[in-house]
Parts: structure tokens; C-alpha cells; sequence
């Protein structure tokens, strides 16, 4: 009876060795739009920043590094389509300064 069980064990572990290795040979591949593109970044008001990205397919956000006693942290705003004309805002919060800012285009 252990023989047989163990002949149960080694066939299924031999299944699923071939069907993930078979598995592992399926590759979804897509074209990857093209990213946001052309795009311009500004301060917005004391703490924060804006991203406007004009072109490309792709999407775009702002980031704002903020510093409060001495530790910073990173703000994103809203994911936006290039192309929209709408703002990404980012913003520190009440008591931080921003120290920097930009735009992640993907």
C-alpha cells in the first residue's frame, strides 16, 4: 500500500513539474503604449505641484517630496491620460515643505 501511494505521489508531482513547465512557456506579449509625453510641471501654491502631460499615449502623475522635522515622505496625485488637459495635483501636507517635484510618465 505505501508503494502505491508513493507511485500516486511521484505521478502527480511529475504532472504538475510538466504542466508548470509548460505553463511558464506561455507569454502574453502586448505592443506597450507609448508613454505620456511632452509634458510641463509647476508649483501649486505653498506645498504642492501640478503635471500636465500634452501628448503620447500613455498616462502621467505629479510627485512632491515634502520635509517635516527633519523626515521627508513622497505625495502623488491622481493618474491622468495624456492628451486630457486635467491637472495631477500633489500636495504636502499642512506643516510640511516641499523640497522637490516632477512627473511619472508611464
Amino acid at each position: 500500500m505505501n508503494v502505491k501511494r508513493s507511485g500516486r505521489l511521484r505521478r502527480a508531482a511529475t504532472i504538475a513539474v510538466v504542466l508548470g513547465a509548460g505553463l511558464t512557456g506561455v507569454v502574453a506579449t502586448a505592443t506597450p503604449a507609448a508613454a505620456a509625453s511632452n509634458c510641463q510641471v509647476g508649483t501649486y501654491s505653498a506645498r504642492g505641484s501640478w503635471a500636465s502631460c500634452a501628448s503620447g499615449g500613455g498616462s502621467y502623475q505629479s510627485w512632491t517630496q515634502c520635509e517635516v522635522a527633519g523626515s521627508w515622505y513622497t505625495v502623488y496625485g491622481p493618474s491622468q491620460a495624456a492628451g486630457s488637459g486635467v491637472l495631477s495635483i500633489s500636495s504636502c501636507h499642512w506643516g510640511s515643505n516641499r523640497r522637490s517635484y516632477g512627473v511619472i510618465t508611464y
